[in-house]
């Protein structure tokens, strides 16, 4: 009897230990991703404005189509697109909005987009845009800490589309918010990243539901 239990607590020793060391590398790997999250989120833009590409902008945050009008009115020429617009938003209350006056042709080449409401759907909302205008490059302006995710997406969607990140860095948040917002605005995001990411891998197992709670709406990004 003594040899089986010894062999039986050695081997849930060991199966300890493993899962031990699982969750700890688990750990190490989680701290860092978000490490390296945190450090891209707060990136600048390009200095220079890519010598072709449309323009795509998502809203939900601040000074983010302040931005846009601002890129808009330097280049005029180029189609963009404001993907999830509210059912009551209007051209001109988001010129008032944004203090803003566009050229007549950035106005021309603007297309409103009403069908996203969350950042899933601003990456098929884009994708189809961007198909609908032979659009193959595109500049996208969001929040720095919102970035990886739309990217991620937008890539899913449209894996032919060239995407170059234009990230908004809201100044009034970093220069005023306190430090434990701050992380605890990153450590939201980097949940809702990590969400994005496995999604495809839990939803072959598991599909999402119709409805669901909006909380779990919102971490899976739809």
């Amino acid at each position: 009897m003594n040899a089986p239990l010894a062999f039986l607590k050695r081997l849930a020793h060991g199966a300890l230990k493993t899962l031990l060391a699982a969750w700890a590398a688990l750990l190490v790997l989680g701290a860092a991703g978000f490490v390296l999250f945190v450090w891209q989120a707060v990136q600048q833009p390009a200095t220079a404005w890519p010598p072709d590409g449309a323009l795509v902008v998502l809203t939900g945050g601040k000074g983010r189509i302040h931005a846009a009008m601002d890129l808009a009115s330097q280049h005029p020429e180029r189609p963009w697109l404001i993907s999830g617009v509210g059912p009551g938003a209007t051209l001109d209350s988001l010129e008032r909005m944004a203090h803003q006056s566009l050229p007549e042709q950035a106005r021309s080449r603007l297309t409103l987009g009403r069908q996203a409401d969350s950042t899933y759907s601003n990456a098929g909302e884009t994708a189809r845009w961007a198909v609908e205008n032979h659009v193959d490059h595109v500049v996208l302006v969001t929040a720095g800490y919102h970035m990886a995710r739309a990217c991620l997406e937008l890539n899913r969607a449209a894996p032919d589309l060239l995407v170059t990140p234009w990230p908004v860095q809201p100044e009034q948040f970093y220069s005023h918010a306190s430090t434990t917002r701050k992380m605890r605005l990153m450590a939201t995001e980097y949940i809702k990243y990590l969400a994005a990411l496995i999604r495809p891998w839990t939803q072959s197992w598991a599909p999402v539901p119709t409805r669901m709670p909006e909380t779990l709406r919102m971490l899976l990004g739809h």
